[in-house]
């Protein structure tokens, strides 16, 4: 290969995340209600389900063999847990990308939706056990607590039986020592809203706290 060639080659790529398709990718929207004022829309997750109990916003996981785009599955999702069409919203602008260390490429979203109410909402009773509102002028006064967790690779992990499965099988590739035992003891931040209805805590916390940035 020449070298112009080589060079076209970057010349012409795009640039993104790099193994972006070996996350869980997802659509998260910060569903605001602008009537009067403004107000999250924040959902329950239904006992039974993944998360049951929690609260967060809407979204879910890109469903690849439908939606186009992280947008159009986050409109798509919304649709189905809140009864919220797609041209119900005034605006629906991307906030950053969060790439949790559970796995997951998070795309969430600021939806904003005129002419809507709290009673309007028709949820899916199979994922979802109530919404509520919360002013966002609650989160302009209110930081969130911070904590953290400790994170820790682990080349190796156990069945049920408790039988060891190497993962990553360091002495046999040469790695260095360090690498034949769990290493790494980087914190993680997790965020912490406590409210009325419960603590918003985690990735919908964190979304929050990011949102919240732009308008202070």
């Amino acid at each position: 290969m020449d070298h112009e060639l080589l060079i076209s080659k970057f010349k012409s790529a795009n640039t993104g995340i790099s193994g972006s398709d070996e996350y869980l990718n997802c659509s998260v929207v910060a569903l605001v209600l602008t009537d009067g004022t403004p107000q999250f829309l924040f959902e329950k997750r239904a006992e039974g389900t993944r998360q049951g109990g929690e609260i967060s916003f809407p979204g879910g996981v890109i469903d690849t063999s439908i939606d186009k785009s992280p947008y159009d599955a986050a409109l798509r999702e919304v649709e189905e847990e809140t009864g919220i069409s797609p041209e119900m919203f005034s605006k629906l602008l991307p906030l950053d990308t969060i790439i949790s260390p559970m796995g997951a490429l998070v795309h969430p979203f600021a939806g904003f939706v005129q002419g809507v109410k709290e009673k309007d909402i028709v949820i899916d009773e199979l994922e979802i056990s109530e919404v509520f509102t919360i002013p966002l002028s609650f989160f302009i006064d209110k930081e969130p607590q911070i904590y953290h967790v400790k994170l820790t690779v682990n080349p190796s992990s156990a069945d049920d039986d408790g039988r060891i499965i190497e993962l990553l099988p360091s002495k046999k590739l040469n790695l260095p020592p360090m690498y034949h035992k769990p290493w790494g003891n980087m914190l993680h931040r997790v965020y912490y809203y406590k409210t009325d209805f419960g603590p918003i805590w985690g990735l919908t916390a964190r979304i929050i706290f990011d949102f919240m940035k732009r308008i202070k």
